[in-house]
């Protein structure tokens, strides 16, 4: 990830492809939606969810960058809270701010989404 920040325009390093979406953890259902859906195959509810996802965090990465890597990559910032964080940012310590107040709310909230 290291590398990607420092790039203007990022591309996948293995092929060049211009879409790509920041994750903070690869699991198996994240590998597992994607192969079903390249194949074109049906996906189910949360295989749906997850491809959706992914195509709004390489969104905000092709229109924000190295911004959107900052977000994407602070615990308890997802992709909703991205958005919301990037609606209400007018300079960039506010969106530093608005990052660590998200951070701080989901320290709080945190012990509960561990019980689910």
């Amino acid at each position: 990830m290291g590398d990607l920040i420092s790039e203007e325009i990022y591309r996948c390093p293995r092929c060049g492809l211009k879409t790509l979406a920041p994750l903070k953890i690869i699991d198996d259902n994240v590998l597992n939606a994607l192969r079903k859906w390249k194949r074109g195959q049906r996906l189910k509810h949360d295989e749906k969810k997850i491809i959706d996802d992914l195509k709004k965090r390489a969104l905000l990465l092709t229109y924000y960058g190295k911004t959107a890597l900052i977000l994407l990559a602070s615990p308890g910032v997802g992709v909703t809270e991205a958005i919301k964080i990037l609606k209400k940012t007018t300079s960039e310590d506010e969106m530093y701010r608005l990052i660590y107040e998200s951070e701080k709310n989901y320290l709080r909230i945190k012990k509960y989404l561990d019980k689910k």
